[in-house]
């Protein structure tokens, strides 16, 4: 091919000549299949459709925040002002009788002399108490700083609170009828413990524990139901 300007020999696929620079052909047609550059969109020109399967989200309307009612709180308060506290001084008042003797009144010393190892039980049990009431306040300070697990801590306070005070209970019975059976020739352990029953201090003692073991289990499930639903509140560290 020769430039229509100057009429040098140039390549066939030039647009413009070597020599002169003229203009010796249109710019090069687009090849089939080769990518075209993006058109720029318009302003307020419509939007292609979006291709199938790829649809935008329908729009959702947002879900409003409902508030949830407040729980009562007046078990709590009442446990943490009152009850801990005054089972924290019933148990100091406890450990002072039983290092005492004052709870068997002017027969104390009767009672220790006749009764083998009842001081000693007596003694361990008093620093038993001193423990409950330490831990009684223990709780009360976790509930009251709403700390994580410190309505299980509660929970564990109310049964080893009452374990104690069954089990000294239980040891005073056993220790008694041990000391009727040295007493009663030829009786044994069982013997002493139906003349024991027969009693009617005996029985009545035997039913205010049987309470006692009973309104445990429903104080230890009823507060364990009524924590669960404040389980959200006792969060700090």
């Amino acid at each position: 091919m020769f430039c229509p300007n100057c009429g040098k020999q140039i390549p066939d696929q030039s647009v413009f000549c070597p020599s002169c620079g003229t203009r010796v052909q249109a710019a090069a047609p687009q090849q089939p299949g080769a990518p075209q550059a993006p058109t720029p969109q318009q302003p307020g020109a419509p939007q292609p459709p979006a291709p199938t399967g790829m649809q935008p989200a329908p729009y959702q309307q947002p879900v409003p925040y409902v508030a949830q009612p407040a729980l009562p709180m007046k078990w709590y308060k009442f446990v943490i002002w009152v009850q801990l506290f005054l089972s924290a001084l019933v148990s100091v008042g406890s450990a002072l009788l039983l290092l005492t003797g004052a709870q068997y009144g002017h027969d104390s010393d009767l009672a220790y002399s006749m009764i083998g190892g009842l001081r000693v039980v007596d003694i361990i049990f008093a620093l038993a108490q001193i423990g409950i009431a330490v831990f009684a306040i223990y709780v009360r300070q976790q509930l009251a700083g709403f700390k994580k697990g410190a309505p299980e801590l509660y929970l564990r306070f109310i049964i080893i609170a009452n374990v104690i005070s069954i089990s000294y209970n239980l040891i005073v019975v056993c220790l008694a009828v041990s000391t009727l059976t040295r007493f009663l020739p030829g009786a044994n352990f069982f013997d002493a413990l139906g003349m024991l029953l027969e009693s009617s201090s005996t029985q009545a003692s035997l039913f205010q524990l049987v309470v006692s073991v009973i309104a445990v289990i429903v104080m230890y499930f009823l507060n364990r139901t009524y924590f669960n639903k404040r389980a959200h509140l006792f969060v700090n560290a």
